[in-house]
């Protein structure tokens, strides 16, 4: 039979049975499960009953076997996790028994479900922190809708999946780092996340010793270095200096326990003291 003749159904599915024994990953264990092969299976049931209702050829179902294993191919890499795509890149050899069957899940396993409570909590390096590039995602899932008599529930399910799981994560990191009030350096930049990765944990516990740190100098330049300027202004001889100095202290120390009482004063009346964003935020984190 040509190229261009018309397929038979026996001939459809001899073809196709070819074309996907010389392209599926082999399984370590011969009874292992692949999600992989088996959807890349399903999908070319679709190809099979799209191409015969068309009256194609060869090519067209070649063509569109090669567009679903590209497709899936093109998703199950995307899916991986950074550090496994680094191991998927050695030799055998050079891998340790655990990164081999990371490597072999890795090959047959189109999309594992994060929890983005997790991610959130542990930040970049956790293995639920999806590492999608979403254009890819978006330009392979449009190509996939494109076609309608290719949909599979599960397919429709990881790229629905793969997607949320995306925003979820990506908005988790958006909260750590611009809206809860971690110390900023210079240019704006939230140290504490950069330092931690991400790691909800390591932020806490950077910034309690900062808080700590600013607790402790303010104690250090409100209670220890006025007193010892005005001591020292008096001690030299600089009495006038000595008084403005004093004065200027005790105003100001007045000024800030009456602030302190007035808020302790509406909190026992019953009166809410307004809360800015960061203290809302403070007070959920810590």
């Amino acid at each position: 039979m040509t190229d261009t003749e018309t397929l038979t159904k026996e001939d459809a599915l001899a073809f196709t049975k070819v074309w996907i024994d010389n392209r599926l990953e082999p399984t370590k264990d011969r009874w292992a499960f692949s999600e992989a092969n088996w959807l890349m299976q399903q999908l070319a049931a679709r190809c099979i009953a799209e191409t015969l209702r068309e009256g194609g050829d060869e090519v067209m179902l070649q063509d569109r076997l090669a567009f679903v294993y590209d497709l899936l191919r093109s998703v199950r890499l995307n899916a991986q996790r950074k550090d496994v795509k680094n191991l998927t890149c050695k030799n055998r050899e050079d891998l340790d028994e655990t990164q081999q069957r990371i490597v072999e899940n890795a090959r047959h396993e189109i999309w594992r479900r994060h929890d983005p409570k997790r991610a959130f909590n542990e930040g970049l390096k956790s293995e639920h922190m999806p590492s999608i590039h979403k254009q890819v995602i978006w330009t392979r899932f449009a190509e996939y809708l494109d076609k309608p008599w290719l949909r599979h529930p599960v397919l429709d399910w990881v790229f629905v999946d793969m997607l949320v799981s995306a925003e979820i994560a990506l908005y988790g990191e958006h909260i750590k780092q611009f809206v809860m009030p971690f110390p900023r350096d210079a240019i704006g930049m939230n140290s504490d996340y950069l330092r931690s990765q991400g790691n909800l944990e390591k932020m806490r516990e950077l910034n309690r010793t900062a808080i700590l740190g600013r607790a402790l100098w303010n104690v250090v330049c409100t209670w220890i270095l006025p007193p010892v300027a005005i001591g020292a202004a008096f001690y030299f001889g600089w009495s006038t200096t000595g008084m403005m100095l004093l004065g200027l202290y005790l105003l100001i120390i007045a000024i800030g326990l009456g602030a302190e009482a007035g808020t302790g004063v509406k909190k026992l009346l019953g009166k809410e003291v307004p809360q800015s964003p960061s203290d809302a935020a403070m007070s959920i984190m810590l």
